[in-house]
């Protein structure tokens, strides 16, 4: 972690400006630019993420430089994850931070490995981890996407929030939509009834540190980003979320967001099943930091 106090001098300068300077230009402008994208510079403790803000005489500027905080590399097609469970029309795995569920490479890895077409019957956003549903046939796709449609499967995740919530449970209703778009990505966020689609989310307080808090949340609908935006909607955004939450003040490299379980009837053998995932290294890690363990 590099850290700088603005001096008189330096007060104007716009933010890549005053860390190439810091950097003596180590890093190209682009980079920069990556690195704040990425959550790795504060300004008096909260994240920046907009090169052309200006700094001022006093502030104090962190960059966490990739050396010092490295993201796991992966790569998609050398990628083979943990399987959770398996049978003659499912497998479930356990997906690792980064990588993105319908990548075809990550879908055809898995297909080749297990001498099946993968079939996705959900996503996971990129940085999330933990359970995931991958039909082995059109027929077994088809049964388990009804599964969903008629709110058939439980699922539950784990996240850690920022900010320690007032009341231990709650439920939040609304409707979402997207409302922005910017570097190919999407910003979804409350909507009137008319614009939007009909979201629910019961949330449960798990264990709290000082900061922060470890949520148990159980989406009742499957919207797009529906739990980061819930969670933001509270004031209890993930940590580590870019895009939701970027005020935060614990530096997570990414959104803290954990598919914990799934519970569902199954369709061919009607047994009742519970598929579980542990929490990865960087989520405990988080939580020792937080002093929430």
């Amino acid at each position: 972690m590099a850290v700088w106090k603005v001096t008189h001098e330096e007060t104007g300068m716009k933010l890549t400006a005053f860390l190439r300077l810091k950097l003596n230009s180590e890093l190209s402008l682009k980079k920069i630019k990556l690195l704040l994208a990425q959550n790795k510079c504060l300004i008096n403790k909260k994240f920046e993420h907009f090169g052309v803000t200006l700094v001022g005489k006093g502030d104090l500027v962190e960059l966490v430089l990739e050396d010092q905080f490295p993201r796991p590399i992966r790569e998609i097609s050398d990628c083979l994850p943990k399987v959770i469970y398996n049978d003659d029309s499912l497998i479930a795995i356990d997906k690792p931070a980064y990588i993105t569920s319908d990548n075809s490479k990550f879908l055809e890895r898995i297909s080749k490995n297990y001498k099946f077409k993968a079939e996705l019957i959900h996503r996971l956003d990129k940085e999330t981890t933990g359970v995931l549903l991958i039909a082995k046939n059109s027929d077994s796709l088809k049964a388990y996407i009804e599964l969903f449609k008629t709110h058939n499967i439980k699922k539950s995740y784990l996240a850690i929030v920022d900010g320690i919530p007032n009341q231990k449970k709650g439920t939040i209703s609304n409707y979402l939509g997207k409302i922005h778009s910017y570097q190919g990505q999407s910003l979804w966020g409350p909507q009137p009834k008319e614009k939007g689609l009909a979201a629910v989310s019961n949330w449960k307080v798990i264990k709290t540190g000082k900061q922060a808090a470890l949520l148990q949340v159980e989406p009742i609908t499957g919207r797009t980003h529906q739990i980061r935006v819930h969670l933001q909607s509270i004031g209890h955004p993930i940590l580590g979320d870019k895009q939701y939450g970027k005020k935060s003040s614990y530096l997570a490299e990414r959104c803290l967001l954990h598919a914990e379980s799934i519970d569902f009837v199954h369709p061919f053998s009607g047994k009742n099943m519970h598929l579980t995932s542990c929490l990865p290294q960087d989520f405990t890690d988080a939580l020792r930091a937080l002093s929430i363990l």
